[in-house]
């Protein structure tokens, strides 16, 4: 048995539509005009940051804190979350692990908890998980964060536990731990960004997860 501490946003959920929607709306508001949601979606997967985008749309660098602060504001609402969608066979990948034996605990950050619940209600994936740890998106070091919320959690052990992600976020926490790391290349980093952070496996989704946890076992 594996305890499986898996992310959300970009690993189990596509978040490209909302992410691209705030943006649209955003730029649209401030007079410029928006960039193809392929070219946003590859600079968000280059590892631009928000700021770093909209002034390649034509916003002036001392108006990006109202950008930022007008992004932060939307992401966590409802009407914006309703465009996140399951990535194919996530669902049943997630069933298929706890079938197998193993705990399913999801970790997230998040600032908004009762949304992120009325979400994972609505997609009807809060029953997959034997955990939900939710820390919030403040912190300035992502990944102590979460490692933090991850050894903190009631069943965490070194022994058998793994991080499944899409970030330099989830291999950093993994690393912090002492724990097996795996990342998937259909989130919001791209292959380049994740393999120089030396993750210790690397699958196209979650749903080569459980084949891939029974070839290191």
């Amino acid at each position: 048995m594996s305890k499986v501490y898996i992310d959300l946003d970009g690993t189990i959920l596509d978040i490209s539509e909302k992410y691209y929607r705030i943006y649209y709306e955003n730029i649209t508001l401030f007079g410029r005009k928006p960039l193809p949601k392929d070219e946003y979606w590859k600079l968000k997967r280059n590892g631009e940051k928000e700021e770093q985008i909209v002034m390649k749309s034509g916003i002036s660098i001392d108006r990006t804190i109202c950008y930022n602060d007008l992004f932060s504001e939307k992401i966590e609402k409802m009407e914006y979350l309703n465009y996140d969608k399951v990535f194919s066979g996530a669902a049943q990948t997630l069933k298929t692990l706890r079938e197998k034996g193993n705990k399913v605990i999801l970790v997230t950050l998040r600032k908004l908890p009762i949304n992120l619940h009325k979400e994972l209600k609505f997609l009807s994936l809060d029953p997959l998980f034997n955990e939900i740890l939710i820390g919030s998106h403040r912190e300035k070091k992502l990944w102590i964060h979460k490692a933090k919320l991850i050894k903190n959690s009631a069943c965490f052990s070194q022994r058998k536990s793994l991080i499944v992600g899409d970030t330099e976020v989830d291999i950093l926490a993994g690393k912090t731990l002492g724990i097996k790391t795996v990342v998937v290349l259909n989130g919001m980093r791209n292959r380049a960004l994740l393999l120089a952070k030396k993750p210790d496996y690397v699958i196209e989704n979650i749903n080569e997860l459980p084949s891939m946890l029974g070839q290191i076992r």
